[in-house]
C-alpha cells in the first residue's frame, strides 16, 4: 500500500521505536521525550505515521509495537502535558486526540488498519491489530459513528480461503458490538459456519467466544431466535482434542454465569458428558448434546463403594488435571448462577459431589517431607487438583444448600473415613467441613453434629499426620462457623481431642491444634476452661522451651500460633491464670527482647498482646515486678523503627497495662498519649480504602499513621481506660482528648467510632470537673454536640446510646441544675424534631394483621413426661426463620427502646416533663408486636410456672420435679 507520509517522518519514527526497544535506559528516555514532542507538535501526522508503519515496516515486531502505540496515543487528552487528568465533577471527559482528528485523518487511519487487518501475515502483529480495530470501533459505536467498511470485511474474511483471516474476524466480533440484532439470521449462519470450521480450531476456538459474546447481548426477552446457537457450541467440546478442551468450556463461563437458562434444556445430555470429565477416571464418549443412558446416580451408591473413591495424582497428567478443572468449574458456575434448575436434574447434585469427593483424594503420596516444612498458608494459596475440589464443595453446598446435597455427600463420607488410603479420610473431614459449614442453620440437627464429631473423633489417633491435621482443622472450622452450639456444647469432648495434638511429633500438627484451641477458649466460659488450664499451660510451655533430647527452636508462625493460645486462655480464664503468671511472663518478655528481626514483628505484637492481657488478668500487685520491665521495652519498641502492626498493638497493650497498675500507670501517660494524639489527628476525610492502607506503610519515621476505622476505635478505647482508671490524673490530657472527640463526632461516619466517643465524653466531662480544668466553653461544646447528634440521628438503635451519654454528662456536671440553659433548650429543640419524625415513620406503618402466638403455653399439664415434651419443643424450636422476620418489626422495637431511654433521660431532667407525653403518644402510634409479644410470652410463662409448680410442685401427687 502506497505510503501517506513523507520518508523523512517514517524513518524518523521508525528510530525512535527501534530506540524505544532498547535496553539502555539514557537512549529509551530520550526516544519517549522525542516521541512527546513529536505528538505534541503534529498530533495527526505522528498518528499517521505509527498507523503506515504499521502496514509496512520490516519487522514483525516494529509492526505490531507501533500498533500499541497507536492504540495508547490514539486516547490520550490533547492536552500540552499529555497526561489523562479527571474532569471536574459535574464537567464532560475532556477530548482524546481520537475525537480531534480532521475527517481525512480518520478515514486514512481506518484504511490502514483495514489494510493490516486483511492483508498482515504474522499472526502477532494480525492480533494487534484486532485489538487495535476493536477499541477504535468500539469508540466509534459509543460516538454513533458505525464503521460499516470494517462490518462487511470481517463478515467477508469469515468466509475467506485462509484460515488465519478466519480467525481474526471472529477475534473482531468478540472485542465489539458489530454482531447486531438487526442482522441476526446472517450472523447465526457466519456462527455456526465457524463453529463447524473443519480445518482450523483456532477458528472454532474464536467463533465460540464470538457465540458467546452475541447471546450475552441479547436481553433475555430476546434471545429466543438466537437460542438455536447453543446447540452447535455445545457440540465443538465433543468434537475438540482433549488438550484444547479446556479452552473452549471455559468459554462459555460467562454465559453460564450470566444465562444459565439458556442451558436448561441440555442439563441432562451435558451431566451425562461431563460427569466422567470431573472425576479422575477414564473419560466417556458421549456428547454434551447427546441424550445417552444416565449412568447409575450418586445417591444409590452405597458407603462401602467409597473404597473406590480416588486415584494416584500421579496417574493425572497436566492435561487431564485442566480437562477436569475446567469442567468442574463450568458446573459449579452454572450450578451456582441456576441453582433451582440444577437441582430439578436427577443425578447433577450427586455427580459433582462425587466428583469432588474423589478431586480431594488426589493428594500427592509423597510430597509429606515438603507438607512438614511448609506453612499453612500454602494450602489456601494451592491451585491443585484436591484444593479446587475443595473450594468448589463449598461453592455448590452455598448454592443448592439443604438435605439433598448432605444426603449425597454422607453416602461417601463415612467411608471414605475409614478406607486404608490417608488420602481419602482425610478428604472425608475436610468435605464435612465443607457441607456442614454452610447447612448446620438449615437442615443439620444437634443430634447429626454429635454424630459427625463421633465419626471424625478416632481420626485424631490416625496415623499419618495430614490426617491428624485435618482432624483439628474440621473442628476448627465447625467451631468458628457453628459457634453458638460448638464450643458450649462440646468443650469438654474437643478438650480431649486436642490438647494431645500440641504434643504431636509434627509442628504442623500442633500448629493446627493450638489454632483450632484459640476458637475453642474463645467461646467457653471460664468455668469450663479451668479443667485443662493447667494441662494447656503445661503443653505449651514444654513447646516454647527447648529440652535436652530437643535443641530445635520452634518455627515462627508456631511460635506466633501459641502466643495466641496463650493469650484466649488467659482472656477466657482471666484471675484463675494467676498461677501460672510466673512461668509465662518471663519467657514472654524473653522473646520481646530477643525477637528483633524484620521477620519477627507479627511474633513481638502477639507477644505484646499476650502480656497486655495477662497483666490486666492478674492485677497491680502480680504483675508489679514485671511492669518497669515490659513498659522499658515497650518504649524501645515504640522509639525504633516505626511498624504499623506493633504501632496499633502498641496502643492495645498500653491500655491493659493501665487496667493492671492503675494509679501507678501515671509517669507513663506522656510516653503514650502524645502518639496517641497523632494518630487521632489525622485527617481521613476524602481518603478511600487503598489510600488509607497505603498510607500506613508510607508514613514518615516516628508517625503512627492513618489509621483505620477499627485501630482508631480502639484508639478512643484506650482513651477511655485512660481517663476511667486514672481519673483527675488524666486531667493534663482532657482538653485535647475532648476536642478530637468531638471532631471525630463531627467528621467520622464509622459509627464505631462514634460510640466509642460518645461513651468517652461523660468521662472527660467527669475528669475535668473533679480537676477543676473544665470550662463553660468545654461543657457547651460537648452538649451542643450530642443535641446535634441526637437531632439527625435516623438509626434508633444509635439513638440508645446517645440518650444514656447525654444523661450520664449531665450527671458527671452534678445533676440537672448543672446542666446549662443553652445545653437544656438545644436538647429539647432536638428531642422534639426527633419525636416529630418517628411520629411521622411510625404512622406510614401498614398495619399488622392479628397473628397466633409463636408459643402456646395452653397444653394438657396432667401428664409430667408431656410436660417435659412440650417444654422440649418451647426450649428447641424448630423451622424458626429468621431471614422472613419483618424488617418493620425489627425497626419498631428498636424506636421503642430509644423512647424508653428517651423517657428515662427525660424524666432524669425533670419527672414531670411536658415531653414525656408525647413520648407516650408517639410510642402508642407503634404497632409493637415484637416487643408486646415478648411481654404476653413472659406474662404466659410466669403463669404456665405458677401452674406446675401447683400440680408438681413438692407434696403434690405429680410426681419428680422437672429437670
Amino acid at each position: 500500500m502506497d505510503s501517506v507520509v513523507p520518508p523523512n517522518v517514517i524513518a524518523d519514527l521508525t528510530q525512535i521505536l527501534g530506540n524505544l526497544m532498547l535496553s539502555d535506559n539514557a537512549i529509551r528516555s530520550n526516544a519517549e521525550k522525542t516521541l512527546n514532542d513529536c505528538l505534541r507538535q503534529t498530533p495527526e501526522l505522528c498518528l499517521l505515521g505509527l498507523t503506515q508503519i504499521a502496514v509496512s515496516a520490516d519487522t514483525d515486531v516494529t509492526r505490531s509495537f507501533s500498533l500499541v502505540l497507536l492504540r495508547r496515543f490514539l486516547f490520550h487528552l490533547s492536552s500540552a502535558k499529555l497526561q489523562p487528568t479527571a474532569s471536574p465533577a459535574g464537567q464532560a471527559p475532556r477530548a482524546t486526540f481520537l475525537d480531534k482528528l480532521s475527517s481525512d485523518t480518520h478515514s486514512t487511519i481506518k484504511l490502514l488498519l483495514l489494510h493490516s487487518f486483511s492483508h498482515e501475515p504474522a499472526p502477532i502483529v494480525r492480533n494487534a491489530t484486532v485489538e487495535a480495530i476493536t477499541v477504535y470501533a468500539n469508540h466509534l459505536a459509543q460516538k454513533g459513528q458505525p464503521w460499516e467498511a470494517l462490518q462487511a470485511q470481517a463478515f467477508n474474511m469469515t468466509q475467506s480461503q485462509n484460515a488465519a483471516l478466519r480467525e481474526s474476524a471472529f477475534r473482531l466480533f468478540v472485542g465489539t458490538r458489530m454482531l447486531g440484532i438487526e442482522q441476526t439470521d446472517t450472523v447465526l449462519t457466519v456462527l455456526k459456519d465457524g463453529l463447524e470450521d473443519k480445518e482450523s480450531i483456532h477458528v472454532r476456538l474464536w467463533a465460540l467466544r464470538a457465540s458467546e459474546a452475541f447471546l450475552l447481548s441479547f436481553d433475555n426477552h430476546m434471545v429466543a431466535q438466537p437460542v438455536s446457537l447453543l446447540l452447535p457450541m455445545l457440540d465443538t467440546l465433543s468434537s475438540v482434542p482433549q488438550s484444547h478442551f479446556s479452552e473452549f468450556i471455559s468459554s462459555m463461563y460467562r454465559l453460564a454465569k450470566h444465562k444459565p437458562g439458556l442451558f436448561q434444556p441440555h442439563l441432562q445430555p451435558l451431566l451425562n458428558f461431563l460427569r466422567p470429565r470431573i472425576l479422575p477416571s477414564t473419560y466417556s464418549v458421549s456428547t454434551p448434546t447427546e441424550s445417552n443412558p444416565t449412568p447409575s446416580g450418586a445417591s444409590t451408591h452405597s458407603s462401602t463403594e467409597c473404597k473406590s473413591l480416588g486415584t494416584d495424582i500421579d496417574e493425572l497428567g497436566e492435561e487431564e488435571e485442566a480437562i477436569m478443572k475446567a469442567a468442574l468449574e463450568f458446573m459449579i458456575t452454572l450450578s451456582e448462577a441456576g441453582s433451582t434448575m440444577v437441582t430439578e436434574v436427577d443425578g447433577w447434585v450427586a455427580a459433582i459431589v462425587r466428583g469432588c469427593l474423589e478431586g480431594m483424594g488426589t493428594l500427592r503420596n509423597d510430597d509429606l517431607d515438603e507438607w512438614l516444612e511448609a506453612n499453612a498458608i500454602d494450602d489456601v494459596m494451592s491451585d491443585e487438583y484436591a484444593r479446587i475440589c475443595e473450594q468448589s464443595l463449598h461453592r455448590l453446598s452455598a448454592a443448592v444448600k439443604g438435605q439433598p446435597l448432605l444426603q449425597h455427600a454422607f453416602v461417601y463420607i463415612p467411608g471414605m473415613l475409614v478406607n486404608a488410603d490417608w488420602r481419602l479420610r482425610q478428604a472425608g473431614l475436610a468435605a464435612m467441613a465443607q457441607v456442614l459449614i454452610v447447612n448446620y442453620l438449615l437442615v443439620v440437627t444437634p443430634e447429626e453434629l454429635a454424630k459427625v464429631l463421633e465419626m471424625a473423633t478416632p481420626l485424631f489417633n490416625d496415623p499419618h499426620p495430614r490426617v491428624r491435621y485435618a482432624a483439628c482443622k474440621l473442628v476448627k472450622q465447625l467451631c468458628v462457623d457453628i459457634y453458638q452450639v460448638m464450643p458450649n456444647t462440646y468443650s469438654k469432648q474437643l478438650f480431649v481431642l486436642l490438647i494431645p495434638m500440641l504434643g504431636a511429633q509434627e509442628p504442623r500438627v500442633q500448629s493446627q491444634a493450638a489454632s483450632t484451641l484459640i476458637r475453642l477458649c474463645n467461646g467457653i466460659s471460664s468455668a469450663d476452661l479451668i479443667p485443662y488450664l493447667d494441662t494447656i499451660v503445661e503443653r505449651l510451655l514444654k513447646l516454647l522451651t527447648p529440652t535436652d533430647d530437643n535443641f530445635k527452636e520452634p518455627k515462627r508462625y508456631f511460635q506466633e500460633e501459641i502466643m495466641s493460645v496463650f493469650t484466649a486462655v488467659i482472656k477466657t480464664s482471666q484471675a484463675m491464670f494467676t498461677k501460672h503468671y510466673s512461668n509465662v511472663m518471663p519467657l514472654l518478655l524473653n522473646a520481646l527482647r530477643n525477637a528483633t528481626g524484620a521477620d519477627s514483628q507479627q511474633l513481638r505484637a502477639k507477644v505484646l498482646e499476650c502480656a497486655g492481657f495477662a497483666a490486666a488478668a492478674v492485677g497491680p500487685d502480680v504483675f508489679r515486678s514485671h511492669a518497669g520491665e515490659l513498659a522499658e521495652l515497650m518504649m524501645q519498641i515504640q522509639n525504633g523503627t516505626p511498624d504499623v502492626m506493633l504501632d496499633d498493638q502498641l496502643i492495645v497493650t498500653w491500655g491493659n497495662i493501665c487496667q493492671a497498675t492503675r494509679a501507678e500507670f501515671e509517669p507513663y501517660l506522656p510516653v503514650v498519649i502524645p502518639p496517641l494524639f497523632k494518630a487521632l489527628s489525622v485527617d481521613e476525610s476524602g481518603i478511600n480504602d487503598l489510600q488509607a492502607f497505603v498510607s500506613r506503610y508510607l508514613e514518615q519515621k516516628g508517625m503512627i499513621g492513618a489509621i483505620s476505622t477499627d485501630n482508631k476505635r480502639q484508639a478512643f478505647q484506650s482513651l477511655i481506660i485512660y481517663c476511667a482508671t486514672l481519673q483527675a490524673r488524666f486531667a493534663p490530657y482532657v482538653p485535647q482528648s475532648l476536642e478530637l472527640t468531638l471532631s471525630a463526632l463531627r467528621h467520622s461516619t464509622a459509627i464505631q467510632v462514634q460510640e466509642e466517643c460518645i461513651s468517652l465524653i461523660p468521662l472527660l466531662l467527669s475528669c475535668g470537673k473533679d480537676s477543676g480544668n473544665l470550662t463553660a466553653q468545654m461543657i457547651t461544646a460537648s452538649f451542643h454536640q450530642l443535641s446535634s447528634l441526637i437531632r439527625s440521628e435516623t438509626e434508633p438503635t444509635f439513638l440508645m446510646p446517645l440518650f444514656q451519654s447525654f444523661t450520664s454528662s449531665v450527671e458527671a456536671l452534678g445533676g440537672p441544675a448543672a446542666l446549662p440553659r443553652e445545653a437544656h433548650d438545644g436538647l429539647m429543640e432536638s428531642l422534639t424534631l426527633q419525636l416529630e419524625n418517628l411520629a411521622a415513620t411510625r404512622k406510614k406503618r401498614t398495619p399488622i394483621p392479628e397473628v397466633s402466638p409463636a408459643i402456646d403455653f395452653e397444653f394438657d399439664v396432667t401428664d409430667l413426661n408431656m410436660v417435659k415434651s412440650n417444654l422440649k419443643n418451647i426450649v428447641e424450636p424448630t423451622g424458626l426463620d429468621l431471614i422472613s422476620m419483618d424488617p418493620d418489626e425489627i425497626t419498631e422495637d428498636m424506636e421503642t427502646l430509644a423512647l424508653k431511654e428517651m423517657t428515662q433521660l427525660l424524666s432524669y431532667l425533670d419527672p414531670m416533663h411536658p415531653l414525656l407525653a408525647n413520648v407516650i403518644t408517639v410510642q402508642s402510634l407503634g404497632r409493637n408486636r415484637g416487643i408486646k409479644h415478648q411481654d404476653d410470652m413472659m406474662r404466659s410463662s410466669e403463669e404456665f410456672t405458677q401452674k406446675l409448680t401447683f400440680l408438681f410442685g413438692p407434696g403434690r401427687d405429680g410426681g419428680e420435679p422437672i429437670e
